[in-house]
Parts: structure tokens; C-alpha cells; sequence
């Protein structure tokens, strides 16, 4: 989803005021959501959420990292420990690496849920990137082909979407 950079800067100033390369990340988002169809609003909020788009966040519980508090372990090179794992912990606290893999982990997790439960719809696969699924052992929102109830972390993310559009 085409969205203009001067309007994503416009919204980082407000909900990111001390994230300082915000010209070049909105030029990032808009880039990637035009090429792989996805609304950077949907990645604004949800950094918004997870780590309020501090760079170097790391949650010390669960070992996610960087503004999209992305596990290391979803990385081939951290199936073990070593040089390579280090490497990609190093790099998740990198925000251009971070936004750019949340974006693609966005786009596989919406071409999952629409192979597997034929919906490609936000408030399905969302609940994958938000860890509901596993918890509520689900697929994209999904019980043996039945909608189940939009979890309340999902709706949230969703309303502040919609709150961003009307800045």
C-alpha cells in the first residue's frame, strides 16, 4: 500500500518524537510497503506497541530485539549459538534491518494465513506475528476452519492503525 513519505514522517514525529532517522525510515516503509502491498501503518503501530520505537529495545525475557522485538531464534544462524547468531542479534538492533525484516515477516505470515486459512485479512494474520496462535493453538486466528474471536492485543493494534490514518 502506497503511502507518502511526508505523511509516514509526519506520523513518526508524532509517535516516535526521539527516533532520529525517521526521513530515511519513512522512505524505507513507503518503499517496502508499495513492493510487498502492505499498509507501513500497520508496522507504525505495531513498533509503536512493542517497543516504542527504541532502536536498541531488548526485552531480557524472551530475548527479542530491536523495534519490532524480533526473536533471534526465527533466524537460521541462531538454531545454534556462535559467531553467526551474534552477528544477527547485532543486527536486529540495527533499525533499518529491523523494519525491513518486520515488513517481509509481515508478508510471509499474510501468504500463510492465505494459503492455509484462504483470508489474507490483517486481524487474522497478525495473530501469528503477535504470538496469539501459538498460545491459543491456532491457525491465523483460525480452529479447524472456524473464526474465532479477534484477541483484544490484535484489535488494539488495529484501532491505533486507524487512529494513525486520521493524523
Amino acid at each position: 500500500m502506497l503511502r507518502s513519505v511526508v505523511f509516514l514522517v509526519h506520523v513518526l514525529s508524532i509517535v516516535a518524537p526521539r527516533f532520529q532517522p525517521r526521513q530515511d525510515a519513512a522512505v524505507l516503509m513507503s518503499r517496502m510497503g508499495e513492493s510487498l502491498d502492505l499498509d507501513p501503518l500497520t508496522v507504525v503501530a505495531y513498533v509503536e506497541g512493542e517497543s516504542q520505537w527504541q532502536v536498541s529495545a531488548i526485552n531480557e525475557a524472551s530475548g527479542t530485539r530491536g523495534l519490532g522485538q524480533i526473536q533471534p531464534q526465527n533466524f537460521q544462524a541462531c538454531q545454534t549459538e556462535g559467531k553467526e547468531c551474534d552477528a544477527v542479534r547485532q543486527a536486529l538492533v540495527d533499525w533499518n534491518f529491523n523494519l525491513t525484516t518486520l515488513f517481509h515477516y509481515f508478508a510471509n505470515n499474510r501468504a500463510f494465513c492465505k494459503e492455509k486459512e484462504h483470508t489474507a485479512l490483517a486481524i487474522y494474520w497478525l495473530q501469528v506475528v503477535k504470538g496469539y496462535d501459538a498460545v491459543r493453538r491456532t491457525r491465523c486466528g483460525h480452529f479447524h476452519g472456524m473464526a474465532l474471536r479477534i484477541p483484544k492485543g490484535v484489535k488494539h493494534l488495529m484501532a491505533r492503525r486507524h487512529q494513525l490514518e486520521k493524523l
